[in-house]
């Protein structure tokens, strides 16, 4: 999984909390803005009314109420529209702002609490919201009220003053507000994901030093350790936890090592002198049975099969410990005429059995290493595709270099036959030590030459790898730093 993935993974829950949190904010924050525009809105109707009231105990009522209307309708800085009406007790129209014309401001259902606000009968003032009395369509909010007592217009006593408001501005404000709300919502949560990928990849920064750290570390370095911040937290723990897995690991490795070691070594002296002596009787007891002759034979077959898997243990011991670091460099090897001289060498064997052997080269190839060892791998390879592939088969030896960038190039080495090939499950099988194919035990060779293949390409800091093949046999490529 990517650093991305995880920290997504890890981010959404709390986006999505959020998220939550955020909406019901907005739906909150709407409800009670609105809430308090509405009462702001009702509240602006009260003071219309008491400034009519106030106009009407004029000493001059008419005039005053007739030069207030005119005022107040003519007024353009206000956000909203206002209508004016003076209704007698009987609902005569004593008086009305021009901005209503003809047109009369229904409070009909006010008694019986109709439209979606509060109305309340008696003296007690009336909200009502109606239908926009010109437009339509629109809404206004009127509220009607009777005048104190002792007022009196136009011989009608304690008349009802009728105040509306249009109510468009106030649902544009109510709109803007929400999405203004929905912005900001949306603001901080993209201010809180940007911080969260942050704080999260700030935090991902020691788990990327520890899987890089963790990947390098392998069999053949396992004295490195991962770094600690001796923060004692968490990822420091784990660090520590890791550590000691790998100085497990080591130690386990390095006493295999060890046994395998000084198994082979301790098992080379004796099997030479039993071997010495096997000669020394063969060559001595001429008077000897044909058959205890042939058993001897034999014999002394197993002892040599035995002492060279002995050397090959070694020399992977040897591998292992890093013991050889000081002869891979020592020398410029031809790797074109070191291999075209190996199939030379081979090629008669081969040739008895019924197997040819080719070379090819596209340009010579020179590298730095251990010749020795760079022939034991390639001795390895051909022995390995020799036995593998039936009488008149094939086996092609290839040698080239390919360009990794504009500095580096690297050399290939592979080897092909037309045996039977390998099974894709067994693609990696094939290196482990004493992996002898399906064959088991009663195949030949000792099931070390493609492990010390492998060790050889590594220690030279190459690998060998087996190639996918559409026809029959196997290929191996290996793949070394050119010089």
């Amino acid at each position: 999984m990517s650093q991305a993935s995880f920290r997504w993974r890890v981010m959404m829950p709390t986006l999505l909390l959020a998220g939550l949190v955020a909406a019901a904010l907005v739906v909150l924050v709407h409800l009670r803005t609105r809430e308090q525009r509405r009462r702001t809105l009702e509240n602006s109707l009260g003071t219309k009314t008491e400034e009519v009231f106030s106009v009407l105990t004029a000493s001059d009522g008419r005039v005053e109420l007739e030069s207030f209307l005119e005022l107040e309708t003519s007024y353009q800085c206000s956000p909203y529209e206002y209508f004016y009406e003076i209704v007698a007790a009987d609902g005569r129209l004593l008086a009305g702002s021009q901005n209503l014309a003809s047109v009369r401001l229904d409070m009909d259902g006010v008694e019986t609490g109709g439209g979606d606000t509060a109305a309340l009968a008696g003296e007690e003032p009336a909200l009502l919201v109606r239908p926009h009395p010109l437009i339509g369509p629109e809404q206004v909010l009127v509220r009607s009220q009777r005048s104190p007592a002792g007022v009196e217009y136009a011989g009608a006593v304690r008349p009802s003053v009728r105040v509306a408001v249009c109510l468009e501005p106030y649902a544009r404000a109510l709109s803007a507000d929400l999405v203004n709300n929905l912005i900001a919502g949306l603001l901080a949560l993209f201010v809180l994901a940007a911080a969260l990928w942050f704080v999260i990849g700030r935090s991902l920064r020691s788990v990327s030093a520890i899987t890089r750290h963790a990947s390098a570390i392998s069999c053949s370095n396992l004295r490195e350790r991962l770094p600690r911040s001796g923060s004692g937290d968490e990822l420091d723990r784990l660090s520590a936890v890791l550590n000691e897995l790998f100085a497990g690991l080591e130690r386990s490795l390095q006493q295999m090592e060890a046994f395998t070691s000084d198994a082979a070594h301790q098992l080379r002296t004796p099997l030479t002198r039993i071997r010495g002596e096997l000669d020394l009787v063969l060559a001595n007891a001429r008077e000897l049975a044909p058959a205890t002759r042939e058993r001897l034979e034999e014999t002394r077959t197993e002892l040599e099969r035995l002492a060279h898997t002995c050397a090959r243990l070694l020399l992977l011991a040897r591998l292992d410990r890093g013991a050889l670091a000081s002869e891979l460099q020592a020398e410029e090897v031809e790797l074109t005429a070191l291999a075209q001289e190996l199939v030379e060498q081979v090629s008669p064997l081969a040739f008895e059995k019924g197997v040819l052997v080719s070379f090819s080269a596209a340009e010579p190839v020179r590298l730095r290493g251990c010749k020795a060892l760079l022939a034991e791998a390639l001795l390895n390879l051909l022995d390995n595709a020799i036995r593998c592939t039936p009488p008149r088969g094939h086996v092609a030896v290839r040698v080239g270099v390919v360009s990794v960038n504009a500095v580096e190039r690297h050399a290939l080495l592979e080897v092909s036959d037309t045996g039977q090939g390998i099974p894709t499950g067994a693609h990696e099988l094939v290196f482990r030590r004493f992996y002898r194919g399906a064959d088991g035990a009663s195949g030949e060779g000792t099931g070390l030459g493609l492990a010390i293949v492998r060790g050889i390409a590594r220690a030279h800091g190459g690998d060998v790898t087996l190639l996918p093949r559409t026809a029959a046999g196997a290929s191996f490529q290996v793949r070394l730093p050119a010089a």
